[in-house]
């Protein structure tokens, strides 16, 4: 299962076979995913309304996270301040769990129109040449 957060992959969790029953718990960090989420103006109590997944099977099959009635995933954050020796640990404070709006994950395509017109190039006369790419 592959985990965004504000369209940014944050990692993935194995879910193995055995047990099939009971609750599978993981944690990923989310620094870099916080930095995307910033950029994109999505403060910190909206981040749960931003989380989406994708879910192959083992042997490459998608799975719809529909097909999976009862998947739930939190979002928790919290403050950390590190320790002030190495013989002490880093104080937490100011934690919030929250839970998330989880959805289906779709690949957004971002395309690039250069020049004038959309499709023209600048300078190329009349018409112009296309100019465009995709980054799948």
């Amino acid at each position: 299962m592959n985990v965004f957060l504000c369209d940014f992959h944050v990692g993935d969790i194995a879910v193995l076979d055995d047990p099939y029953q009971g609750l599978h718990t993981a944690t990923l960090p989310l620094n870099d995913a916080i930095d995307a989420c910033n950029q994109r103006g999505i403060t910190p109590g909206k981040y749960g309304d931003d989380m989406s997944v994708t879910i192959k099977t083992a042997s490459g099959k998608d799975v719809p996270l529909s097909q999976i009635t009862s998947m739930t995933m939190d979002i928790e954050d919290l403050t950390e301040t590190p320790p002030t020796s190495n013989d002490d640990f880093p104080a937490i404070t100011n934690r919030h769990l929250r839970p998330g709006h989880l959805k289906q994950y779709i690949k957004k395509l971002k395309q690039q129109i250069g020049g004038y017109g959309g499709d023209q190039q600048q300078g190329s006369g009349y018409g112009g040449q296309s100019s465009s790419s995709s980054d799948y």
